[in-house]
């Protein structure tokens, strides 16, 4: 018996899964291994009509995988632009923020000093109320103690008259 020969239909049945599949244009082998028969001759002389029947489709997958790759390359581009001006822009603020905190510490270290100060002329404060309040009792005393002299002073006029 006879083999059983493969027609034009099942290699372009076989052509168009293949190109389905893979998005581009299938050879020759991969249609004879897809069919897992047919002879070279007959696959090429079936492939040239599928070809031609399709050469309009190819040409266009062609022509969009060239604006694809266009397409990829610019928006490499713009990401590689992007990524280097963003990184600018982060390392500027990093630069004023550093810069604000370099002048935030400074007023802390200030504040503090004059915190320290502040606490300081408090303690002098306290310490002159307190030398304040004791020589208002020495005033007072001072001045009951005048009193009393000044009674004496008089007595002791009346008395040597």
């Amino acid at each position: 018996m006879g083999r059983i020969g493969i027609t034009e239909d099942d290699v372009h049945r076989a052509a168009d899964w293949l190109y389905q599949e893979h998005g581009s244009a299938p050879k020759n082998k991969d249609v004879s291994e897809r069919l897992g028969t047919g002879s070279d001759s007959t696959i090429t002389k079936y492939m040239q009509t599928w070809r031609a029947n399709n050469a309009l489709d190819l040409a266009s997958v062609r022509h969009k995988t060239s604006i694809v790759k266009s397409l990829s390359a610019l928006l490499d581009d713009l990401e590689s632009k992007v990524r280097l001006e963003y990184t600018a822009r982060i390392e500027r603020l990093m630069q004023v923020n550093s810069t604000q905190l370099h002048d935030i510490e400074l007023h802390a270290e200030r504040n503090n000093k004059l915190s320290d100060d502040l606490s300081q002329k408090q303690l002098e404060l306290d310490e002159l109320g307190l030398r304040f309040t004791n020589q208002e009792g020495e005033l007072i005393a001072l001045k009951e103690s005048n009193s009393r002299l000044a009674a004496q002073v008089k007595e002791v006029a009346l008395i040597n008259g």
